[in-house]
């Protein structure tokens, strides 16, 4: 079994070998062994967050409960914060954004984090809060 996998490990060898020295050979005449990778068009690219505006569904609610952002351009991967409070992402598409109400929340300014951009949607007042 071992000079069987001896003999495999050399033959691997020889043949990646073979192809480096044919490879260089190629090269040194100047010629293309390999195609150069395909390049995307820039139009696929999307903008970190130009257009980007949000507006509360939700204005008032109670600590633990459900906040709706609605909006656009909030790209892949955006940022709710309640008052500086990171919150917990319920559910998103392109046009809303849910998040939990963190537990400790009093309210206030609401932001969407979006790459760098920070945006303003409105206040959120806790209701229940005794």
């Amino acid at each position: 079994m071992a000079r069987l996998l001896t003999a495999l490990l050399l033959m691997s060898w020889s043949a990646g070998h073979a192809f480096e020295t044919h490879a260089q050979e190629l090269v040194s005449r100047g010629k293309s062994i390999a195609a150069p990778p395909e390049q995307k068009p820039d139009a696929e690219k999307k903008p970190a967050a130009p257009g980007a505006k949000c507006t509360l569904l939700t204005t008032e609610g109670p600590r633990g409960g459900r906040l709706e952002v609605e909006g656009q351009g909030f790209g892949k991967a955006p940022l709710v914060r309640i008052a500086g409070k990171v919150t917990r992402m319920i559910e998103r598409t392109e046009t809303r954004i849910a998040v939990q109400i963190p537990r400790d929340s009093n309210g206030g300014p609401v932001t969407v984090k979006v790459a760098e951009l920070e945006i303003a949607c409105g206040t959120l007042d806790i209701i229940g809060k005794n």
